[in-house]
């Protein structure tokens, strides 16, 4: 602390402090202070202050008591904030505000600095909060660790961005000096993880069976699936990476994210379909679109039409595939290698385990204490 509080006059011409917690970090705070005079003065206070050193030197009150709060602030998360998103002159006209027209103007303030063009999703995290109080304005003394705690309590997981979003902002009004209570011991919300998405062999068949518009989605889907591989690999195969093989089809798969070429094999049915009425040269989905969002959209209403209420994606084939092939009793090495993973861990977080599996996995071990004597009339040699 001693080490890196430092005051100076900034080369525009305003009062400046700053403050660091290591090399490398700091934070500055800025006094719309014009005055030569006082800014020396405020200068020798401030370096005295900061340091721990008793400071006699005769400045206004305001000033010192700016100092204290600044300061405490400061303390409180560990020398390390950001600036102010309002000047300094605007301040006491926020101040008179609520935390809901507060909210309002640091978005906005936000979208400016940073050239965003929409903020629907604070804006939503602000209907939130207004509909939870019950209330068209919330004020600033009300926003206390209890509440916000109280509010994230009320949200389900995948709402965690509408508490971050009021977290952040009030945040910013403790560091503007407009909210008196300690919040900073409030934890965020973090993401729920999702769930991976698994296609059982019924369901892909029955996906599979389901006709579609884009004859291409079916194809590529098929492909996929069968071979495990990645939407950006199998979208950029070719036909020269196919051979025939005595009855079935091999392929050369150049993976693009590990720049492997691995070998796999697929029904001769399965190419066959594919390649109908096709020249069987360069790209095998040429006309495949390369966005991944525009793809997901047709899977799904794929999916919906094959009366598939799971929400999938171009990625879901490769875990199905890694899944099925598990629970047909495959080495899990093996899959690993039909993958292209180089570490076996990754794989293993490919597959779905469910209690059906745990079940499945415990049954020998039912056979064995199904051998136990439970009479209790066991005698001691």
């Amino acid at each position: 602390m001693k080490k890196y509080a430092k005051a100076y006059i900034a080369k525009n011409g305003l009062f400046s402090v700053i403050l660091r917690k290591k090399e490398g970090v700091k934070t500055s705070l800025y006094f719309e202070i014009r005055d030569k005079q006082t800014q020396k003065r405020y200068y020798e206070f401030l370096n005295k202050y900061l340091t721990g050193t008793s400071a006699d030197i005769d400045i206004e009150a305001s000033a010192k008591k700016q100092a204290d709060r600044r300061l405490s602030e400061l303390t409180a998360v560990g020398y390390y904030i950001k600036d102010s998103l309002f000047p300094e002159n605007e301040i006491e006209a926020v101040r008179a505000n609520t935390f809901t027209g507060y909210f309002e103007r640091v978005i906005a303030n936000v979208e400016r600095r940073h050239k965003k063009r929409s903020a629907t999703m604070p804006l939503y995290a602000l209907k939130c909060l207004l509909r939870w109080a019950g209330t068209k304005e919330i004020p600033f003394n009300r926003i206390t660790e209890t509440y916000l705690t109280a509010f994230r309590k009320s949200l389900n997981p995948s709402q965690h961005n509408y508490f971050n979003y009021v977290f952040f902002v009030a945040k910013q009004a403790k560091r503007d000096g407009l909210i008196a209570a300690n919040i900073y011991k409030v934890e965020p919300m973090k993401k729920l993880k999702p769930i991976p998405v698994i296609l059982t062999e019924d369901e892909m068949v029955k996906l599979q069976k389901t006709p579609y518009k884009n004859e291409t989605i079916r194809q590529m889907s098929s492909l996929q699936y069968a071979c495990g591989q990645r939407f950006s690999d199998v979208s950029a195969m070719t036909w020269e990476q196919i051979a025939k093989e005595e009855d079935c089809y091999k392929i050369s798969i150049k993976q693009k994210k590990t720049d492997k070429t691995l070998p796999s094999y697929v029904s001769r049915e399965l190419i066959d379909w594919i390649g109908k009425g096709k020249e069987k040269r360069g790209l095998i989905f040429p006309d495949l679109s390369q966005k991944i969002g525009t793809v997901n959209k047709h899977l799904n209403r794929w999916a919906k039409m094959a009366g598939i209420e799971k929400h999938i994606g171009t990625h879901t084939f490769r875990r199905s595939c890694a899944t099925l092939l598990y629970r047909k009793g495959v080495n899990i090495v093996t899959i690993s290698k039909i993958l292209g993973h180089s570490n076996i861990e990754t794989t293993m977080r490919y597959i779905g385990i469910n209690a059906e599996d745990i079940f499945e996995g415990l049954k020998p071990m039912q056979k064995i204490t199904g051998a136990f004597d439970y009479s209790g009339n066991m005698k001691v040699a």
